[in-house]
């Protein structure tokens, strides 16, 4: 994770010199990371607890004290120091990019989605689930809340090959995925399009008219942050790849290595969020297909890395996963 932190602290730095880039709120994401921390721990302690209290344990107390491993505690607080300088240098690389590679395949991304589905894709969405959009918009918010909860749940877990991969695959996506891959297909979404290109496509309207008050909020308070260029929590718009979908394809990844019975729910999640994303204007159905390449992508190569010590031929990676299969 150092590492990573490193590079995306390096990056910033560079784009800041040049006067590109604006300070990271650290302190901002210190708070959120604290705050997913803290829940994570909650549940993490109940669930331990519990299956202490199944075994029957007769002292839960110093069977807690003797479970307790200095080693992963010691991770735990770097990750927590080290995560939000890494999420706050992305934060601020993000906001740059339209000053270094100006928005550039809204047009296209847009003229494709209209030749594939014959129209836009949320126009389709909002003629199907016109009347779900508020529920749709309470929906959406909960991507961060999850990708906190699922990042120090697996944080917290105890090592092994497949938490060593879905570490390094969360930590891979964001410079990868969400720095790099946004920089070179450097685009705004649907929500930002009259804004940026001109015209009146109705997206707005439509949204005010349905009771997306949560985008409308999150429209106005990134457009006035772009307008005026000052740095914001979770600031900066991108849209292709969508990290919405690429960390919501991480998600059912994870959730398939650790409970494979249970990876249907990953994946609908995913459905759901990208499905959300295009209702609400904040991606072309396309971003979600980029994102979810690029997460297909980090978690093989995240595999490459975890099992790299060869074994009569194969990784140990590739040992575990053929017994998983």
């Amino acid at each position: 994770m150092a590492a990573v932190a490193a590079v995306q602290f390096g990056g910033w730095f560079l784009l800041w010199r040049e006067g590109v880039a604006r300070a990271p709120l650290i302190g901002l994401y210190d708070i959120v990371a604290l705050t997913g921390l803290g829940v994570a721990l909650i549940i993490f302690f109940l669930w331990h607890l519990l299956a202490i209290y199944r075994q029957g344990e007769a002292s839960p107390a110093k069977r807690i004290l003797r479970d307790f491993d200095g080693r992963r505690a010691i991770a735990v607080v770097i990750a927590t120091v080290l995560g939000p300088v890494a999420a706050g240098a992305f934060s601020a690389m993000k906001a740059a990019i339209p000053l270094v590679v100006p928005f550039y395949l809204d047009a296209r991304l847009t003229s494709f989605e209209r030749i594939v589905f014959g129209t836009d894709a949320w126009r389709i969405s909002h003629a199907i689930l016109g009347r779900a959009t508020p529920l749709i918009d309470s929906f959406y918010l909960s991507w961060l809340p999850v990708m906190l909860l699922a990042f120090n749940l697996v944080l917290l877990s105890r090592p092994s090959p497949t938490k060593t991969r879905s570490m390094i695959a969360y930590l891979l996506m964001w410079p990868l995925v969400g720095t790099i891959g946004g920089y070179l297909m450097s685009s705004a979404g649907p929500i930002f399009h009259d804004a940026l290109l001109g015209g009146h496509s109705g997206l707005l309207d439509a949204l005010q008219r349905e009771g997306a008050k949560g985008s409308l909020l999150a429209y106005d308070h990134l457009w006035t942050a772009y307008a005026n260029r000052f740095a914001t929590l979770g600031g900066g718009i991108s849209a292709m790849p969508s990290m919405h979908i690429g960390m919501a394809c991480w998600l059912a990844l994870t959730l398939r290595s650790y409970f494979p019975k249970m990876q249907w729910a990953g994946w609908a999640y995913m459905a759901a969020i990208w499905l959300s994303s295009i209702h609400l204007g904040w991606h072309y159905a396309s971003d979600g297909v980029g994102g979810m390449i690029g997460a297909l992508i980090v978690w093989q190569a995240a595999g490459a890395v975890a099992g790299f010590r060869l074994r009569g031929g194969r990784s140990d990676f590739q040992t575990e996963a053929a017994a998983v299969d």
